[in-house]
């Protein structure tokens, strides 16, 4: 969603401005899947006006549910993801439709008459909207919409409206419009229909030159029968999962999260998994100083000159285009650091390039001892899972277990979680098996 200011926040004809703009910056500012509510809002409607909809068969054509969307699932099975932060995002995406519904479409809410007319201009002052069926909009237009760029005129007075041969274009208002890209959360009917792939789609959406229409193009020749499948760009299997309740094997774009705390490797003995609170914060409360306190004000300087970002502690991404792997392996030689006089090689005064590199004289046991605890980030993470790979795999083969549609894409998430961090432990076992073996030559 865009500003109040922006085009795009202008209202449907049948919401007043002042209501639109309201829902136009609560949505803006409340993550994910309140920025589908406009869209959602405009499906209800549609929805709820049965025969009288313009679009009715497209509307019809929608599904009555997406069981294995996270909004949609029970505890039970959100627990099933042993995703805390998928977790996290989704209480509290939940609490802020909750709010929103309150406010806005309760009708027996005290909050909602006081604070909004919206569901007034939208249904009717007696219409009863319930939370599934919002819900239910929600979740449709979160898989359905996608962020396009719409080329609209946009006139003398502020009015934004549509490019159309039959705008007439003699008056002194015309003569004035220009041309706008107008940037929104939209469905486009008939090409949502397509079925979401993570990657090697056959078919790709375009924008027609001028912004002025959308269309739909094969990529590769398409068989009869054959679906026609398309992308959300290159996103991972937490946006995925988060948008249309799903997780694909094999998704090149996929990253996974873990959990870094630099004061970690300056503890005798610790316990990442039970210690660690998800969320980001500091590790176990260590402020700044306690930090440099742990770790050695010396190495806490190098961390924020070298690998910005890791001088505290903070939630890794590994895989996907922002990989962190080698930033991770960078950091942890830092920490394998245990003579302070071998930190004037790396210039911390700022005076000159600094890199940190294994051949700048760090040896090879500082390169085993970082190796070893990048090693030991990957395996907490799986040890954050309570089943093997080869348990999941057993239990989506099984015909006994009989698991619901949302318990199913749930395992098949977290296993590919876990496919993606044993592909991560072998490529640092296969480095580290290599840097002890320079050490042992080194110390024969």
């Amino acid at each position: 969603m865009e500003g109040k200011d922006d085009p795009n926040s202008r209202p449907p004809e049948f919401v007043s401005k002042l209501i639109w703009d309201e829902v136009n910056q609560e949505c803006m500012e409340g993550g994910f899947a309140t920025a589908a509510i406009p869209m959602a809002l405009a499906l209800l409607r549609e929805r709820r006006r049965g025969d009288d909809s313009p679009i009715r068969a497209y509307i019809r054509a929608l599904p009555k549910s997406i069981p294995s969307h996270p909004l949609l699932m029970n505890p039970w099975e959100l627990e099933l993801l042993e995703s805390p932060t998928l977790e996290f995002v989704v209480e509290e995406q939940s609490s802020r439709l909750r709010d929103f519904y309150q406010r806005h479409l309760n009708s027996s809410s005290s909050s909602s008459r006081k604070t909004s007319r919206l569901k007034e201009d939208l249904f009717g002052e007696s219409a009863e909207i319930s939370m599934d069926e919002f819900v239910w909009a929600v979740t449709v237009a979160m898989g359905r919409g996608v962020s396009l760029e719409i080329t609209a005129f946009k006139h003398k007075e502020g009015s934004v409206r549509p490019p159309s041969s039959s705008i007439p274009s003699t008056t002194s208002t015309e003569a004035a419009a220009t041309e706008d890209a107008v940037k929104g959360y939209r469905i486009v009917p008939i090409i949502d229909l397509a079925q979401v792939v993570s990657h090697n789609p056959n078919a790709d959406m375009f924008i027609e030159a001028r912004g002025q229409a959308v269309g739909l193009m094969a990529t590769e020749p398409i068989q009869p029968g054959s679906p026609i499948t398309i992308t959300k760009g290159e996103a991972s299997n937490d946006y995925l999962m988060l948008n249309i309740g799903r997780a694909f094997e094999e998704n090149p774009f996929d990253r996974i999260l873990a959990q870094y705390c630099p004061d970690d490797f300056a503890r005798d003995e610790f316990d990442p998994v039970g210690e660690w609170e998800w969320g980001g914060g500091k590790g176990g409360g260590a402020t700044d100083i306690e930090l440099d306190k742990r770790v050695g004000e010396w190495r806490s300087r190098l961390l924020r000159k070298l690998v910005p970002g890791f001088e505290s502690s903070k939630i890794l991404q590994l895989g996907g285009r922002d990989n962190e792997m080698q930033k991770l392996v960078k950091a942890c030689r830092i920490l394998s650091i245990d003579d302070e006089s071998t930190a004037v090689l790396f210039d911390l005064e700022g005076k000159g390039r600094s890199r940190l590199e294994r051949k700048q004289g760090l040896g090879p046991q500082i390169e085993v001892d970082a190796l070893e605890k990048a090693l030991a980030i990957v395996e907490t993470e799986l040890k954050r899972h309570s089943t093997t790979v080869e348990e999941d795999e057993e239990s989506l083969l099984s015909s006994t277990r009989h698991l619901t549609p949302a318990a199913k894409e749930a395992v098949r998430y977290r296993l590919e979680r876990k496919r993606k961090l044993i592909a991560r432990r072998q490529l640092i076992e296969t480095d580290l098996r290599r840097a002890k073996n320079v050490l042992s030559a080194a110390s024969s």
